[in-house]
C-alpha cells in the first residue's frame, strides 16, 4: 500500500547471495566474515545462513543468524554455529564479549596453544541492553596447552569438554591433562 498511514499493508522481501561479507551482529560480540552465504529479508525478519564463516583464526560451520521483532517490539537475535580453531580464539571471545561480565578478569592473562571445537547458541535482545544474553556454549578441548596466570601454572595436553550456560554456569566433563609431568583429571561446576 502507498497510503501514508498503512504500514501494516506494506511488505518488503529480498534475498541476497553473499561472499566474503563482514557481519557485525552486535557491538559487544566479535564480527564474523561470511565466506559464502544467503541473506533473506522478510519485512522485519532477517535470516543469514552460511555453510562456512570465519571468526578470528577459527572456522564456523553451519552458521545461522536470525533477527526478528517480538510482539512487545523487542528486536531479537539468535545465533548458532560450530566453531573450530585455535583455543586462543575461545579465550579471546571469553575475555572480549559480554561473557567477560560474567567471568570478570579470571581468564584475562591465561594463554593457550592447541585446538578447540565449540558449539554455540546465543539469544540476544538487541532493543534492551539491560536484558542479559542467553548463552549455551560447549567447548571440546583437544591436547590444549594452558598457562594459568596469575600463578604461572602450566597444564599440558588438556582434553575434554568445558561448557558455559547462562542457566547453569560453568561445567566440565572428562577434563584431563598433565601438571608437572603427572596425569590429572579435573571437574568444574558453578
Amino acid at each position: 500500500s502507498l497510503k501514508k498511514d498503512s504500514p501494516q499493508l506494506r511488505t518488503v522481501q529480498l534475498a541476497f547471495n553473499v561472499a566474503d561479507m563482514d557481519m557485525t551482529y552486535h557491538a559487544q560480540w566479535p564480527p564474523v566474515t561470511v565466506q559464502e552465504g544467503v541473506i533473506l529479508i522478510d519485512n522485519s525478519d532477517v535470516s543469514v545462513w552460511a555453510e562456512r564463516a570465519v571468526l578470528y583464526d577459527s572456522v564456523i560451520d553451519d552458521l545461522s543468524v536470525e533477527i526478528w521483532v517480538e510482539e512487545q517490539s523487542a528486536i531479537m537475535l539468535a545465533l548458532q554455529g560450530e566453531v573450530s580453531g585455535p583455543a586462543k580464539d575461545g579465550l579471546h571471545v571469553l575475555n572480549n564479549s559480554p561473557l567477560s561480565g560474567v567471568v570478570g578478569s579470571a581468564f584475562t592473562n591465561w594463554q593457550t596453544e592447541g585446538q578447540l571445537h565449540t558449539r554455540l547458541d546465543i539469544l540476544l535482545n538487541l532493543s534492551d541492553g539491560s536484558v542479559p544474553p542467553v548463552v549455551e556454549v560447549v567447548t571440546q578441548w583437544r591436547e590444549v596447552d594452558l598457562m594459568v596466570m596469575p600463578g604461572n601454572l602450566a597444564v599440558d595436553d588438556v582434553s575434554g569438554e568445558f561448557e558455559y550456560s547462562t542457566a547453569r554456569g560453568f561445567v566440565s566433563r572428562d577434563l584431563q591433562g598433565f601438571l608437572w609431568g603427572q596425569s590429572i583429571a579435573a571437574q568444574f561446576r558453578q
